[in-house]
């Protein structure tokens, strides 16, 4: 292989290995295990915030069962003491009594089904939530088998290029490989380039004769006149 053919094969190779590189951070699974792992936070977030609500609504709860059998007692408390009763008077305040008693019976068994209500609904949300979470979950298995799949096989890409960039390197001269890594990091990878007839292949301005004579005393490979990239005249005849 000749230095022109050597320094388009390397090109061709970094070409490749840099989109072999650039597919490996663009695998689509990498990129949704990202926004299923934020998924599955948020989904963590609620869940955490609805055992909360519940476990609020229980102390709740148990503050109402609380109220409902300290009213019952002062009930039973005052039925008993109404036999002695004989006073008109205190027999009035024994039925007031009782009433007010009635009624925080009612309010805290009132509050104790609306207590339940919440506290079903939020159990009914948390099991949703856990099965919603549980899918979640899984996708973000399968996600991770998927792409680390799909990095193995690119990976070995990129190991097999880059065995051939060693073989290919080692065909050039220091001097020019010193020149093709300056070009190629100003050329962005698009250091090289070949004259087909009197155009080069990437800038495709055409060469004046003066150039074309040029390129013939420097052995085929010279500097762009237009775009200064290395630019190779003809790979088969050198």
């Amino acid at each position: 292989m000749n230095v022109g053919e050597a320094l388009l094969d390397l090109q061709a190779i970094d070409l490749a290995l840099n989109r072999s590189k650039q597919a490996l951070q663009d695998i689509p699974q990498i990129k949704e295990l990202a926004q299923r792992r934020k998924q599955l936070m948020r989904l963590k977030a609620d869940h955490t915030d609805l055992v909360a609500r519940r476990k609020d609504l229980e102390l709740e709860l148990i503050d109402l069962e609380d109220d409902e059998r300290l009213a019952q007692a002062a009930v039973e408390e005052a039925q008993a003491s109404s036999e002695d009763l004989t006073d008109y008077r205190r027999v009035q305040e024994l039925e007031q009594r009782l009433s007010d008693l009635a009624k925080q019976l009612d309010k805290a068994a009132y509050g104790q089904r609306e207590k339940h209500a919440q506290i079903d609904q939020l159990l009914a949300d948390e099991q949703a939530l856990t099965a919603r979470t549980k899918k979640v979950e899984q996708a973000i298995l399968d996600l991770a088998k998927a792409a680390r799949a799909a990095a193995e096989s690119i990976q070995a890409d990129v190991a097999t290029l880059e065995a051939k960039r060693e073989r290919a390197a080692a065909s050039l001269s220091d001097d020019a490989l010193k020149a093709y890594a300056v070009a190629s990091k100003r050329f962005k990878g698009l250091a090289v380039e070949k004259l087909e007839g009197k155009v080069p292949s990437i800038c495709r301005m055409t060469l004046t004769e003066s150039s074309l004579s040029d390129l013939e005393r420097k052995g085929g490979i010279t500097t762009c006149p237009y775009c200064h990239r290395i630019l190779v005249r003809d790979t088969d005849a050198q």
